[in-house]
């Protein structure tokens, strides 16, 4: 500061009195014959402190509003004192027109649209390449005549994002005085290229200018990637409350690639990527997919390469703070042999034999199981190792084999908490941090479309772990799904959107899913499973896999099998979807139509033989009316997956 108020409490409140804002400046020096300090320049120095804490303890008695400015060069330490100031404006190094620049902001004839280009970390400590930098007091070698850059790709948000660690402002952080909104998002091939663009609308009251900041994320290869990666961004012109502008976002097949190190080129992997709107790295608005139908390779020079070898940073090399517990100990839903092996399969081993193939296979998958534990824990981390290592073109890879963690809230309801992300195998991974030490039941819901070889759960030293409360789950008999790829949960999000699991944690009750994905052709071993549980309901929606012959010849005989276990348990029939493309495509409207026709008179015909406790579900009730409840026509997207739930909630709340 350019006065010592250390010491002037009374200049502060004078000042303050007679003003109506309260404007304090923090400045940096800048230059290239040294590296930065830490202290008196990455952190606040004693005096700066004391005169922001002085200041806004003034400004808060005398009711008035405190700014900072910082003219700095760089990031600082900003965490334990951006609670001070009213507003930050980070006025950077504007040159001779700072003080205007500034009070054009401050005054309002200018409405601010910066982000930041680079993320300000919690502590300097927090930084990988803390652990190199040269200005650490050595005097030769190491860090001083050389330094390794070790920290590989996991630089600024790259590393922060992908660890999921806090940070005080996120890459392409910046607010604004008036509010935008996003729709309408659409994605192009170009050449080797891709055009991407965005509806952007002014809802605020104010003129302003949006940054739209283009993130992408990679499928699961070979090579280690970022969990998203700034590929391009734009401003739209000065838009009045109310007015929209379409902003167009390019970027090429190069753009998406990542270096191999080991054969000396770059690659771009095939698969589907996630082209991600925000306003900063973290703050996603809109999603939309892509795919890159072939791996595309780029061949370089093996030139410059490290002479000895560098110890680069592994960011699946998680804190080792984390002691881990066999999630087999712990209470596992979704299974109709609770206590069979392998555990974390759905058809088990010792029916291996009488199951049809694809069947046993699909069984293996893990789609439905949840582990429910109780822990006081503030870190919850996962590890596991998938059975089979599947990747599904049309699937998001932490669907097919990622892990959603949920909570249960003090009015009993599940609260989506944070994903395993699956980077390699085995994966671990540290799902939630910083939580108060507090006893709580989480539900871990297991991969769709792969199977779990290995599973634990990590918490703290010193802190508690086990089964879930006595009353949990509250109700008694689960209720079982069999099906096809819907049932399975093909092209839900996450674990967590799956129907099964959405309707395990909303009616808090265990949910069996049967869904084979292709596979639902009306399988008697199936029904057998079905009537070894004693179920609150059976929901039968084999109908999309399922020939008119197949119903015409099989449902009568299926239901009997459950019906001799169980004469009392209600059947819900579920009709095929009518998707996206049947409202023009005329033959395919007219096998769903005859499928549904052919389901419609065997539920007539139980009927009329005096059978009780049949429901029905009707195609129209399965999906939105838009078509935004397909993924690809023939699956669900989350949309369809929320309205699908709906729809058998509705009954299930008329069976209770």
């Amino acid at each position: 500061p350019e006065m010592d108020l250390s010491g002037r409490v009374d200049l502060v409140g004078q000042e303050i009195s007679r003003s109506d804002v309260a404007v304090v400046v923090i400045g940096r020096g800048s230059g290239e014959t040294s590296d930065r300090a830490l202290e008196n320049d990455f952190n606040l120095s004693k005096e700066e402190r004391a005169m922001l804490e002085s200041v806004s303890e003034t400004c808060k008695q005398k009711g008035k509003p405190m700014i900072v400015v910082m003219n700095v060069c760089g990031m600082m330490e900003m965490e334990s004192w951006r609670h001070l100031p009213d507003a930050i404006l980070l006025a950077w190094f504007p040159g001779q027109e700072c003080g205007g620049a500034v009070a054009d902001v401050l005054s309002g004839r200018v409405n601010p649209s910066g982000r930041l280009p680079m993320t300000f970390p919690i502590e300097y400590a927090d930084i990988p390449s803390s652990k190199n930098y040269p200005y650490l007091g050595q005097t030769a070698g190491r860090n001083f005549d050389y330094t390794n850059y070790e920290e590989d790709i996991w630089v600024g948000y790259r590393y922060f994002d992908t660890a999921r660690k806090q940070v005080s402002y996120p890459f392409g952080f910046g607010l604004s005085y008036t509010e935008f909104e996003y729709s309408k998002p659409k994605i192009e091939r170009e050449k080797d290229g891709w055009k991407m663009s965005v509806v952007v609308k002014n809802v605020g009251k104010t003129a302003g200018k949006e940054v739209v900041q283009l993130y992408v994320s990679a499928p699961e290869g070979a090579l280690v990637k970022p969990a998203s990666e700034l590929k391009a961004f734009g401003k739209t012109r000065l838009l009045a409350s109310g007015e929209s502008e379409r902003v167009e976002l390019a970027f090429a097949d190069y753009d998406l690639a990542s270096f191999d190190d080991s054969h000396s080129r770059w690659v771009a992997d095939k698969g589907t990527y996630v082209a991600r709107i925000g306003k900063s790295s973290v703050d996603t608005i809109l999603t939309i997919g892509f795919d890159l139908p072939e791996t595309k390779t780029w061949k370089v020079e093996n030139i410059l390469a490290p002479v000895e070898p560098v110890n680069v940073m592994r960011l699946d090399e998680q804190p080792k703070d984390l002691v881990y517990h066999d999630a087999r100990k712990f209470k596992i839903l979704g299974r109709a042999y609770p206590d069979s092996l392998p555990l974390f399969s759905r058809v088990p081993e010792f029916r291996k034999d009488v199951t049809r193939d694809a069947l046993w296979k699909l069984g293996q998958h893990s789609a439905g199981i949840s582990v429910r534990f109780r822990t006081n824990s503030p870190k919850i981390g996962l590890r596991w190792e998938s059975l089979f290592k599947n990747d599904m073109t049309h699937m998001a890879a932490l669907a097919v084999r990622g892990l959603d963690l949920y909570v249960l809230q003090d009015d009993g309801t599940w609260r989506f908490l944070a994903c395993g992300r699956p980077m390699g195998e085995p994966t671990e991974w540290l799902a939630v941090a910083n939580m108060e030490p507090e006893m709580r039941e989480y539900m871990l819901h297991l991969p769709l479309y792969d199977g779990v070889k290995t599973l634990e759960i990590g918490i703290e030293a010193g802190c508690e772990i086990a089964n879930p409360a006595v009353d949990s789950p509250r109700r008694d008999k689960p209720l079982v799904i069999y099906g096809s790829s819907i049932a399975h949960g093909a092209t839900a999000s996450r674990p967590g959107m799956a129907a099964s699991n959405q309707l395990q944690r909303r009616l808090n009750r265990e949910v069996i899913n049967l869904g084979f994905s292709a596979n639902a052709h009306i399988d008697y071993e199936i029904a057998e499973m079905m009537a070894n549980v004693d179920a609150c309901a059976y929901v039968l929606d084999f109908v999309p896999n399922a020939t008119v012959p197949e119903i015409n010849e099989k449902t009568e005989k299926f239901v009997d099998i459950l019906r001799k276990a169980h004469p009392d348990t209600p059947l819900i029939f579920v009709e095929d979807p009518q998707f996206s493309h049947a409202i023009l495509d005329k033959k395919t409207a007219a096998e769903i139509n005859g499928k549904n026709a052919a389901i419609r008179r065997m539920y007539e015909k139980l009927k009329s033989l005096g059978m009780d406790k049949l429901y029905y579900v009707e195609s129209e009730a399965l999906l939105p009316s838009d078509g935004d409840g397909s993924s690809d026509g023939i699956h669900f997207t989350d949309v369809g997956f929320c309205t699908y739930v709906d729809a058998l909630m509705g009954v299930l709340e008329e069976i209770e």
